[in-house]
């Protein structure tokens, strides 16, 4: 079940801008092979939040050269 705040947030997305960051993301190569990881997918997420949603991203490395971003957001 959604919740409130879950809803609110949900209407704010522009269905034209998630469109273009697919676009976006599909672009870049993230397939891991030797010599290629998907570090660029990693650092283009991570400008991209800060850009636009305003917040600092943490990126752990999980493994050498693996990384997750962690984004916490305060909806209260």
């Amino acid at each position: 079940m959604i919740t409130p705040e879950e809803r609110s947030l949900l209407a704010t997305i522009d269905d034209q801008e998630l469109v273009e960051l697919t676009r976006s993301l599909v672009r870049i190569d993230s397939v891991i092979r030797p010599g290629n990881t998907e570090a660029a997918v990693v650092a283009f997420v991570s400008r991209w939040i800060r850009e636009h949603i305003g917040v600092e991203p943490v990126v752990e490395e999980v493994v050498p050269g693996r990384e997750n971003i962690i984004v916490t957001l305060d909806l209260g």
